[in-house]
Order: structure tokens, then sequence, then C-alpha cells
């Protein structure tokens, strides 16, 4: 038990610092990146992502079938 709470609680703050880092990268993109480009790399993302759920959900879809 005490070996799973100590991986659980390095887990977390694994995450924790993870996104801290992500959060400051992403805070800091517009400026060093140049802010039409930084919105270009965001607008792309989101692009990529819907068409991964789309992939995601079509792909469930036909396990049921």
């Amino acid at each position: 038990m005490v070996g799973f709470v100590a991986f659980a609680v390095a887990h977390w703050l694994c995450d924790l610092g993870w996104n801290e880092v992500l959060s400051l990268v992403t805070h800091r993109g517009g400026t060093l990146l140049g802010h039409r480009f930084y919105r270009f790399i965001l607008a792309a993302s989101g692009v990529f992502l819907a068409y991964l759920g789309v992939l995601f959900v079509v792909d469930g879809l036909r396990g049921l079938v």
C-alpha cells in the first residue's frame, strides 16, 4: 500500500510539473514566435485534434456495427 501511495504521489507531482512547463511555454509562446505564427500553430493543433476525434468516433461506430 505504501508503494502505491508513493507511486500515486510521484505521478501527480510529475503531472503537475509537466502541466506547469506546458502552461509557461504556452503563455510565452506568443511573444517568442510572433502572434500570427502562434495563432496558426494553435489553430492547426485544434484542427488536428478535431480530426483525431472524428476518427475516434468513426472507429467506435464501426466497432458497434
